[in-house]
């Protein structure tokens, strides 16, 4: 059975505060850890506690009072993306992101690039398309076949800088379909060449960036950013965060303008307002706070 959201969090939490060299391939945390289940990555543990540059990384607040990783452009967060994610990438996947630009620029969210850093395999990037909007692009490119890198889908959507948003990707065999703020937002055909991608074993995962050569630095906030091993990922991100939101509308239309999260009081420059982890909710409701005992099995120093 996996934890839900707010479970996930606050173990991470404490497998942060009390172990920082906790990796992301643990069991715990990474990959699979039963038959059945969907695998699951989450890039955001590419960002180390305590953090490696506290001038460009900062904690932040996110939707419902939880913590968040921001970055200003600068940051340089990258690793072996055998680290955080799977050799060759799924033939249909999911991507999910939670995420607070912190002005219009856009940027790359993440990124994996070949060893040369000229291409991006793997990637989700926002650039401004004109006032009021901003494109979601999914970039996929076989880098033994393409010089540049390759966009296989866009998706023009109102813009949510300064603004938490959550929105996923569900990627099959010959579309991409765009979640925004539980609504689905549109469907674009694809021809993806090779239909499994195969990473070089040399490349590097990037977050909030595409290394030193390929501009589209991220400025602003993460909560989420994570990659499943199936397709129908894209969907539970919206039932687990939003089930309860529409219940009593009498309507079920979604606006989805709603769903962005005004931040007003928030830190909209990234100025990095919290010198430490802000406060976090207490545990979810049931559990015995008297069992919380850090198990240093759970993160398995390596």
């Amino acid at each position: 059975m996996r934890l839900n959201p707010a479970m996930e969090m606050f173990w991470y939490l404490v497998c942060a505060l009390a172990a920082p060299l906790c990796s992301a391939r643990d069991d715990f945390f990474g990959s699979t850890r039963f038959p059945n289940e969907v695998p699951e990555y989450d890039l955001l543990h590419a960002i180390g506690v305590p953090f490696s540059n506290p001038k460009m990384q900062y904690f932040d607040e996110g939707l419902d009072g939880f913590p968040a990783y921001g970055l200003k452009p600068g940051s340089d967060i990258k690793s072996p993306y055998r680290l955080f994610m799977p050799e060759k990438l799924y033939a249909e996947f999911s991507l999910t992101a939670t995420v607070r630009p912190a002005n219009k620029d856009g940027g790359f969210l993440f990124s994996v690039v070949n060893p040369l850093e000229t291409v991006v395999q793997l990637g989700v990037q926002l650039i401004p398309s004109g006032p009021g909007l901003t494109n979601i692009s999914l970039l996929y490119t076989d880098a033994n076949i393409y010089a540049l890198s390759q966009t296989i889908a866009s998706f023009v959507v109102p813009s949510f800088a300064r603004k938490w948003s959550r929105f996923a990707l569900r990627v099959t065999s010959d579309n991409v379909t765009l979640f925004l703020n539980c609504h689905e937002f549109d469907t674009v055909t694809v021809r993806r060449n090779p239909s499994e991608l195969v990473f070089d074993s040399a490349s590097t995962l990037y977050v909030g960036q595409a290394g030193p050569l390929i501009r589209g630095a991220f400025h602003g906030a993460f909560q989420e950013l994570k990659l499943y091993g199936s397709p129908s990922q894209a969907e539970v991100q919206c039932i687990n965060n939003f089930e309860e939101m529409g219940k009593g509308s009498g309507s079920d239309e979604i606006d989805i303008d709603n769903f962005l999260v005004d931040q007003e009081d928030g830190d909209l420059e990234g100025s990095g307002r919290f010198e430490s982890i802000p406060p976090f909710p207490p545990p979810p409701p049931g559990m015995d706070v008297s069992l919380l005992q850090f198990d240093s099995s759970i993160c398995k120093l390596e």
